[in-house]
């Protein structure tokens, strides 16, 4: 963090710079990634949540000119879907991103449950520009969330087979809604059930 706030008050930067900001984000992603996949990704405190958005700001700064290895350090951090990052990402390094999520390792509770959000968004902006296996891998993944025990991935998933506009997810989340009537009878899973209800009228609204 210091070495941080001592190299970036000093821009425009070189070369050797870029790189050594670039590097301070690859290791504060793989902190955060050990963090997540231990179950203690919520340990770092606010001031690394300061710190880590600072850093990410730079980068994204050099991510803007082309450099790709900038890119790839942002798609790896914790804000890769946020506000002028994610249009970054889904307008010019989509392919890159869409690479990174397919593989995020399941041990890693937080990431992983948040994969389906990301490919929905991705695939409802490329789906037209994407080979016929990669729509379908997408798609298989997207429909086999809607059956994780996970709860976030599970969420996720509804609402990115809505956003995917994924009517073969009709099936599935019918069959989710039936059972999930049941339990918000008795107070349970509410929540869950308006995700699902919301999916269901935006597919079956579709042509």
């Amino acid at each position: 963090m210091r070495e941080f706030e001592r190299i970036a008050e000093q821009p425009p930067y070189d070369e050797s710079v870029k790189k050594r900001l670039i590097s301070l984000l690859k290791q504060e992603n793989e902190l955060v990634d050990a963090l997540d996949e231990a179950g203690k990704a919520g340990s770092l405190g606010e001031g690394f949540g300061e710190y880590i958005s600072d850093l990410i700001e730079v980068v994204y700064r050099i991510a803007r000119r082309g450099d790709i290895d900038a890119v790839n350090a942002l798609i790896g951090s914790p804000l890769a879907s946020g506000g002028r990052i994610g249009e970054l990402l889904n307008k010019s390094y989509w392919r890159e991103w869409l690479a990174y999520e397919l593989n995020v390792p399941a041990q890693r509770p937080i990431r992983y449950s948040q994969v389906p959000a990301h490919l929905g968004l991705i695939y409802s902006l490329h789906s037209a520009e994407m080979e016929p296996a990669l729509r379908e891998r997408i798609e298989r993944r997207l429909l086999d969330g809607l059956h994780s025990d996970d709860v976030g991935t599970r969420l996720n998933s509804i609402v990115a087979v809505k956003e995917a506009k994924l009517k073969s997810a009709l099936p599935l989340l019918q069959k989710r809604a039936e059972a999930l009537e049941i339990e918000s009878a008795a107070g349970r899973r509410v929540g869950e059930l308006k995700f699902v209800l919301e999916s269901i009228r935006t597919l079956e609204s579709l042509p």
